[in-house]
């Protein structure tokens, strides 16, 4: 990776660059010839020479040593921008940057100013090895020590934060991913090919506390699969990550025919406002442009299931084993309100399972079928939705300023 696509990679460019590895002026001896080093190792740097950049950053470091020692503020600045070389193999940068930071803590104390550089190009550096938690981890705190010194405008405030929304961004996709693995296998089966038995007396209590965690939860994940089966076949992939009340973030993936080329979509609402991933993230706080999405959002989090629980008896209650555990699965002679609501389609024959985790009382799968007429096509709906990691601590936060367009602006 370039030095430019390293800094890329954690939205921010590094801190501690051979600029601020410049002896100050003033010193009683002559600083030039570091300067002038500092200067070609600089442009080296950005011109993605990271070899050659990195044997000048070490002659530097090696003459900061001799000429103030090697517990010098600007040796360890030195030393960070020599660390800040390894953008190709960051678990290297890491380690160098982790050893100047506990040595710069043992001569400056752990709340001074001075190691804000080191500690948001160490957070950046975790970020581009691909440790998205531990760079998440250590640009929220920093964020929090800048604004309480230096105020919110803070250029390293500002650049931590970036580093907490693209390291909490990958958490989200990498989650997302490992749902998608836990609840593949749920999905694929139907109830019909499991062993099965008449519900006992009393589900409705089972149900009433599956409806109840549902929505006390303060966020949970899910996924959800649509698939649209006419003259042509086309399927939809959702994965949510979700807090209440409204915050949301989706990953759509869809899918016609026998083409192995995915459209991909991606977007954040929080409240009222709206931000797409396009290539570049759009904000949208009214307008029509992302109203489909913003709609979608309730509906991915499966809102219409508990509304079509409390307001149509079952056809039927049975018990599945599902192999990992029991299942009650409850049958129910329509569709959530809000999956109607939300196609233009004619609608016939709907028809939902709820599926309830006996052994945790909470809502795992719901699937959904019907027969939809539109434009004179006829096709067959078929939806299947699991939930998983209800109350789990989740990350879902707005870019920082400067990295979206706002589209009040484009009018």
């Amino acid at each position: 990776m370039k030095p430019d696509e390293a800094r890329e990679a954690t939205g921010k460019g590094n801190e501690t660059s051979p600029r601020r590895a410049t002896p100050a002026r003033g010193e009683k001896r002559s600083t030039r010839s570091l300067e002038r080093l500092s200067g070609k190792a600089l442009r080296l740097f950005e011109a993605g020479k990271e070899e050659e950049s990195r044997g000048l950053y070490e002659r530097l470091v090696g003459e900061s040593i001799k000429m103030w020692g090697p517990d010098h503020e600007q040796t360890f600045l030195a030393r960070a921008a020599l660390a800040n070389t390894y953008g190709s193999t960051p678990e290297r940068g890491a380690v160098l940057l982790e050893e100047v930071l506990e040595d710069m803590t043992r001569i400056l104390g752990s709340g001074d100013a001075r190691l804000f550089p080191v500690r948001a190009d160490l957070a950046a550096m975790y970020g581009i090895s691909g440790d998205h938690a531990k760079a998440n981890t250590l640009a929220k705190v920093l964020v929090k020590d800048v604004e309480r010194m230096r105020g919110r405008d803070d250029p390293q405030a500002q650049a931590a934060r970036e580093t907490v929304f693209v390291s909490g961004l990958e958490l989200s996709r990498a989650a997302a991913q490992t749902v998608h693995v836990e609840l593949s296998p749920l999905l694929e089966f139907s109830s019909e090919d499991l062993p099965q038995r008449t519900a006992p007396a009393g589900w409705e209590e089972d149900l009433r506390l599956a409806l109840a965690h549902f929505e006390d939860s303060p966020s949970h994940r899910s996924e959800r699969i649509g698939r649209f089966v006419g003259p042509e076949v086309a399927t939809i992939e959702w994965r949510l990550g979700c807090l209440r009340p409204d915050r949301f973030h989706v990953i759509q993936t869809a899918w016609e025919g026998s083409n192995d080329v995915a459209d991909y979509d991606e977007w954040i609402t929080i409240g009222r406002v709206h931000y797409q991933n396009t290539g570049v993230w759009l904000k949208e706080e009214s307008g029509d442009q992302f109203r489909h999405e913003r709609e979608l959002n309730r509906l991915l989090r499966g809102d219409g299931y508990v509304q079509l629980a409390g307001s149509v008896q079952p056809e039927a209650a049975l018990v599945v084993d599902g192999g990992d555990g029991e299942y009650l699965v409850l049958s129910y002679p329509s569709l959530p309100p809000d999956l109607v609501g939300l196609t233009e389609a004619t609608v016939a024959d709907g028809r939902t399972e709820l599926w309830i985790a006996l052994d945790r009382k909470v809502l795992t799968r719901a699937d959904s079928e019907a027969t939809a007429f539109e434009g004179g096509i006829k096709f067959r709906l078929m939806v299947s939705h699991g939930f998983t990691s209800y109350g789990e601590d989740i990350s879902i936060t707005e870019p920082p300023e400067g990295s979206f367009i706002d589209l009040r602006n484009q009018k």
